[in-house]
């Protein structure tokens, strides 16, 4: 009986379909768990990465950052550690498993997309951890507290500047007070020379009528000895008034070279005269023109007063001296002298001419108004006063502000190498601060200002909470050592070494404390007294109004000067200075200065006053940001090599990362398909990107 195969065949076909489609769906399952495989270990690998952070940055300073080289001194070392924790987990051939591994799938190639460094982008990965570790560590008004404590330290910049320009002035107000001086004394002598000038008039008028009486007696005499007395008497006049004759030229001479001082003198009075007025308008027009309502108006009023008496009494400002008034009589009374002096010389003996030559000079002198001339000058010599005020700060500044303030106390030495520091190889000026001072002088606190202001202060307080200050310096130990004392010094200054650091911080605290302490001085009316009478005991000369002034100027700006070291010193001993002084906290007199460097050894706190931190926030607000972002990085550098991680650089520390990922496998279960020989089957390729951040 024949038998048939269809149905056979039919199940066979189907078998074979059915096997294919079971071994499909296997495949497809594989290769998913491939796909969640290798993302997985992406992830993972990726996350083992950002957990080798350095941890030293960690534990000392609240920052992360992945250190690429791994110590290698290989900047992309890190790929090698990431494809290492990412095999781990893609490849169970990559370590001791003794189990099936049915996935199978291999890493390949390992690309970086993205990485940010500590460096990039002026430091902003670092300004970002920085605001987020210290964010919650501040007062919310102390933004506001300590931008307007700027306000007004800028403006104090301008007392500074303005008292600098009266200083470089002295030379040419000290010229004008001698002219007037000069001026004062010459006109006295024409006055004299005038009242001289009569008395000879009447001295020779009457010798002339002796004399032509005397030749009348010998035109009349009737004997011999009458004539010969008479004739006696004629020479003995001749010879008097030859005599007063050539007294008379010499005073004539006197008078003349007197004239001829006077009005070179004038003539230098008006020079340096409009010199200083010119000085003084250039200099009111760099410190308050256009600046009207940014300047305080105790800041304005201050200096337009000093402005307007300097100006009034040096500037030749409403004539207080009368030495314009005093101009055509003085230029008259040379021509007058000169014109008398050629006629009594082309006189020759005729006592007519003589006398009618003096005569007209003394109407002349009496027309041109010489005798009704008046220089107002109080020209009384008081007495040089030794006071030792100015030797003493000179002193103070050629052995330097840190002797003063730093006395007793022993100063680091410490220095940092400059070799492949971040502030050198990335540091510049981006002009953040300019934009942050235009928005300043405007005196509104607007949203921007406020954005760039919290992320400076958020960093000035991070400085001073994590680095070491002179107040405040953390001792080294086996563990942990710095690299320099003054840490927050040097961000502020930026100088690579202690003692320079030091010296600059200092320097720009004491000009601050400076100009705080001449708002004090000039609105009190005593402290300007005080330094009134002195100035004139230093000039000598009470009626040298224009140097006496300038040199009180100078003695205020010497007294706030140091005023501010007393203050330095009292801040870095720990103590408070108030920020603005009034008289209860007022701490020098002006006759202690020459004994300054006996003051202020302990410290003091003023109710309400300022901590030296405090004043830290004030001066490195002004900093650029960029710029202290890389300082710190340099420290953070300098005390993790310092610390045993060698070649440990800021630029290889990662912040933020993003890395391609190439994946391979191989088909497993179609490779046993019923149509695995149709044809060639190829791998499979996967491809992850992750990125991630601290």
């Amino acid at each position: 009986m024949r038998k048939k195969a269809s149905v056979t065949i039919y199940f066979s076909l189907i078998l074979m379909i059915l096997l294919a489609v079971m071994i499909t769906t296997v495949e497809s399952a594989r290769l998913a768990g491939i796909h969640i495989r290798c993302q997985s270990a992406a992830a993972l690998g990726l996350e083992s990465l950002f957990a080798d952070y350095a941890a030293p940055l960690f534990e000392k300073y609240a920052l992360l950052f992945l250190e690429s080289s791994y110590g290698t001194g290989e900047k992309e070392a890190y790929l090698n550690q990431y494809r290492d924790y990412v095999s781990y987990n893609a490849d169970c051939n990559y370590h001791d498993y003794t189990g099936h591994d049915f996935y199978r799938s291999k890493l390949g190639e390992v690309t970086t997309e993205t990485v940010i460094y500590a460096t990039d982008k002026e430091g902003k990965a670092l300004e970002e951890q920085i605001c987020e570790t210290v964010i919650g560590d501040i007062p919310i008004n102390l933004l506001e507290d300590v931008l307007g404590r700027l306000e007004l330290s800028n403006q104090c910049e301008l007392l500074t500047k303005f008292f600098n320009g009266i200083s470089r002035m002295s030379d040419k107000v000290s010229k004008v007070d001698k002219a007037v001086q000069k001026i004062y004394e010459k006109v006295e002598e024409l006055k004299e020379f005038q009242k001289d000038l009569e008395e000879r008039i009447e001295e020779l008028r009457d010798l002339i009528e002796r004399l032509d009486s005397a030749r009348k007696e010998y035109e009349d005499a009737d004997t011999e000895e009458e004539e010969e007395e008479a004739w006696d008497s004629i020479q003995y006049y001749k010879r008097q008034i030859a005599s007063l004759r050539k007294a008379i030229l010499d005073q004539q001479e006197k008078m003349q070279k007197t004239a001829k001082i006077a009005v070179e003198q004038e003539d230098i009075y008006k020079e340096k005269t409009q010199e200083v007025s010119e000085k003084l308008t250039e200099l009111r027009k760099e410190l308050l023109e256009g600046k009207e309502e940014e300047v305080r108006i105790e800041i304005t009023e201050a200096i337009e007063k000093q402005t307007a008496d300097i100006r009034r009494f040096s500037g030749g400002e409403g004539d207080i001296y009368q030495i314009e008034a005093a101009e055509n009589p003085l230029r008259d009374c040379k021509e007058i002298v000169t014109q008398t002096m050629g006629l009594i010389k082309s006189a020759g003996s005729d006592e007519s001419q003589l006398l009618t030559a003096l005569e007209e000079q003394s109407t002349n002198l009496n027309r041109c108004g010489m005798s009704q001339v008046k220089i107002l000058f109080d020209n009384h010599y008081q007495g040089k006063s030794e006071v030792g005020i100015f030797q003493t700060i000179k002193g103070l500044l050629d052995q330097g502000m840190v002797g003063f303030v730093m006395k007793g106390k022993e100063i680091s030495s410490a220095n940092l190498k400059k070799e492949e520091l971040p502030s050198i190889e990335y540091g510049k000026e981006t002009g953040i601060w300019d934009f942050f001072r235009e928005l300043l002088r405007a005196d509104h606190l607007a949203e921007e200002l406020f954005a760039i202001g919290k992320e400076t202060l958020l960093t000035d307080e991070y400085v001073l909470q994590y680095f070491n200050n002179v107040t405040n310096i953390k001792e080294d130990t086996e563990e942990w050592k710095h690299v320099l004392a003054y840490e927050a010094e040097y961000v502020l200054c930026g100088e690579f070494s202690d003692r320079k650091n030091l010296e600059k911080t200092i320097q720009e605290m004491v000009l601050l404390r400076t100009g705080m302490n001449l708002i004090y001085l000039l609105s009190d009316t005593e402290s300007s007294s005080q330094a009134q009478v002195i100035a004139m005991g230093i000039v000598g000369f009470t009626g040298m109004m224009g140097l006496v002034r300038v040199t009180q100027l100078l003695l205020l700006a010497a007294w706030a000067y140091g005023e501010a070291l007393v203050d330095v010193r009292n801040l870095v001993n720990g103590g408070k200075v108030a920020f603005l002084k009034t008289k209860s906290n007022w701490k020098t007199k002006l006759s202690e200065l020459k004994n300054l460097g006996n003051l202020g050894d302990s410290a003091t706190n003023d109710t309400g006053g300022l901590s030296y931190r405090e004043y830290m926030h004030v001066l490195m607000i002004k900093e650029d940001q960029s710029q202290k972002l890389y300082r710190i990085m340099d420290l953070l550098q300098g005390n993790m090599r310092n610390n045993g991680w060698e070649g440990f650089r800021m630029d290889r520390c990662i912040y933020a990362l993003q890395i391609k990922t190439d994946f391979f496998a191989q088909p497993l279960f179609l490779n046993i398909s019923p149509f695995s020989n149709l044809g060639e089957i190829g791998g499979y390729s996967i491809q992850t990107i992750y990125g991630d951040t601290y």
